[in-house]
């Protein structure tokens, strides 16, 4: 991601306060350099994954398997906190899950900031998703939208918010990248309960989510590290809730294993569906041609037969 020299110099700055070194093993960044001459470079790890609602939707995981990944998110966010930085746009396309061992990873912090960082935005709040948008930053808008001059203050509950909505999405909506969320949980009521929504979802894990997503932030779990550490708290829970899926599988989007070996009956299955979806797009084809002919000669002016001259017989043919 190469930035021009041209770019203003507060746009740079972000960028090497908030991407140097290597954090945490859930984030991404590996680096950043601004050379004397010629390009800025942010090097950025290479995950071969799926985003968040990717991952739940082929690989339906148990609620355990959930909060070990939102452990190591909250332990991520819990950094970059710590030295002053903040996502301020976590969502579940920001967050990825590494293919090969179920590493999370927080990507783009493209729009995120740093203590007394310059304000490069034009309106009161900053770049976001509506939806993973705090109360307290939504009330800001609605009380201040109108003032040229409001800026929003951000802060870290602003993140923990939004990282607790990603969970509650997880846990109520089964398929999150193809079905629109039903409600919109930013505004001045506060959600249900996941357990409502999603009877398979426990309870303890539940009272967590409302902790993080609580309307007031005075409420909310202060930082990251008091989310994490609520969060481990859980991972000891055994039984039937806790180690199976908390959503009702989906045979046509499990996730096989990259090492699995093919299954030769499936593989021959699948030849002749895609040849039967072959020959039924053929027919349909014919068909629809066969329609279009007729359509055109209904349509065909009728031949006009020249008129018979008087006194003159028509000519029958011949047997």
């Amino acid at each position: 991601m190469p930035l021009g020299l041209a770019d203003p110099p507060d746009r740079a700055l972000p960028c090497t306060r908030g991407h140097v070194g290597r954090w945490e093993s859930a984030l991404q960044t590996v680096g950043c350099r601004l050379p004397t001459r010629g390009w800025l470079y942010v090097v950025l790890d290479y995950v071969e994954g799926y985003t968040l609602g990717e991952w739940l939707e082929k690989t339906h995981p148990t609620a355990h398997e959930v909060v070990g990944v939102f452990v190591k998110l909250a332990s991520a966010l819990a950094h970059v906190h710590g030295r002053g930085v903040f996502h301020r746009d976590l969502k579940l396309s920001n967050i990825l899950v590494r293919a090969s061992d179920g590493e999370p990873f927080l990507l783009d912090f493209g729009v995120g900031s740093y203590a007394q960082a310059p304000e490069l935005t034009e309106t009161p709040l900053p770049p976001g998703t509506r939806r993973y948008r705090s109360p307290e930053a939504t009330k800001f808008l609605r009380e201040h939208g109108e003032e040229h001059e409001a800026r929003y203050a951000f802060k870290a509950t602003d993140d923990i918010y939004a990282l607790g909505i990603c969970l509650y999405d997880l846990l109520t909506i089964p398929r999150p990248v193809s079905e629109a969320p039903a409600m919109f949980l930013g505004g001045r009521l506060t959600p249900p309960a996941p357990h409502t929504l999603n009877p398979r979802v426990p309870p303890g894990l539940s009272a967590a989510v409302l902790h993080f997503v609580a309307r007031e932030p005075e409420r909310r779990a202060p930082t990251a590290e008091v989310m994490r550490r609520e969060l481990a708290a859980l991972l000891p829970e055994a039984g039937a809730a806790w180690t199976e899926p908390f959503h009702a599988p989906a045979p046509h989007l499990q996730l096989a294993p990259a090492n699995a070996p093919q299954d030769p009956e499936a593989s021959s299955r699948e030849v002749p569906e895609r040849s039967g979806l072959r020959r039924a797009r053929g027919v349909a084809l014919v068909a629809a041609l066969a329609v279009a002919l007729v359509g055109l000669l209904l349509l065909r002016p009728a031949r006009v037969e020249p008129p018979t001259p008087a006194g003159q017989e028509p000519v029958m043919p011949s047997p």
